[in-house]
Parts: C-alpha cells; sequence; structure tokens
C-alpha cells in the first residue's frame, strides 16, 4: 500500500522580496491545485514579521511527491532561491530511492516513520 509522503519546509525570505514571494507562491499553489491531484494538502503561513515562511505539504504517496519535486525543481526553484533561503526541509515519510535523490540538493533531513496512525 502506498504510504503518504509530508513535507515540511522552513525558509527566510530575502530582504525586499516579500512581494515577489508572495507572487511565486500564488502562482506555485495555483499550479499544485490545478496539476496535481496527488497533493493532499499544500499549506503556507508567514511569520508576523514577513520574513519567515513555513509551507507543510501533504502527498497521496512517493510518486505524487516525486513529481511535485521535479516539477519545482523545472519551473520554479532558481526564482524560489531567488527570493529565499531554504533554513530547513523535513520529509516524513519513507521515500523511495529516487525522491531521495530528487530532494538531495535541498539538504532534506529524512524522518523515517516508527509507529502511529492517520485517520
Amino acid at each position: 500500500m502506498a504510504e503518504p509522503i509530508t513535507l515540511k519546509i522552513r525558509v527566510r525570505i530575502k530582504d525586499g522580496a516579500e512581494k515577489g514571494f508572495r507572487d511565486l507562491m500564488n502562482e506555485m499553489v495555483a499550479e499544485t491545485l490545478k496539476n496535481e491531484p496527488g497533493t493532499l494538502a499544500y499549506e503556507w503561513f508567514i511569520s508576523g514579521d514577513r520574513k519567515t515562511c513555513r509551507i507543510n505539504e501533504r502527498y497521496a504517496d512517493d510518486a505524487a511527491t516525486l513529481a511535485h519535486v521535479i516539477w519545482f525543481k523545472a519551473y520554479a526553484w532558481d526564482r524560489f532561491a531567488a527570493l529565499a533561503q531554504l533554513k530547513r526541509f523535513d520529509l516524513y515519510g519513507d521515500p523511495s530511492p529516487e525522491l531521495r535523490a530528487a530532494i538531495e540538493d535541498f539538504g532534506a533531513r529524512i524522518m523515517d516513520p516508527i509507529g502511529g496512525f492517520v485517520r
């Protein structure tokens, strides 16, 4: 059975980049909603000082996660990196070797499941 994958990402928005960051976020949210049915949750949160953004993503399975990562690298990564600095990237789940390789450039920390449940 395919297991869901959760990504928790924290970035620091570069000085003067909030508008561009929000514009890119809006593009990314719209494209993900339209083209990625395996994306179950795609939530962006900003701190009160407008400097830190946390992104919570949940995917139906490894394949849906990999599809998003491939799209993100091709479509948005260069613009994203120009606007924000990646501070933390955690993956919760059991990623395939392909997904592990795809997120390697981001310095992702993989959190392997050891117990619990989701209803």
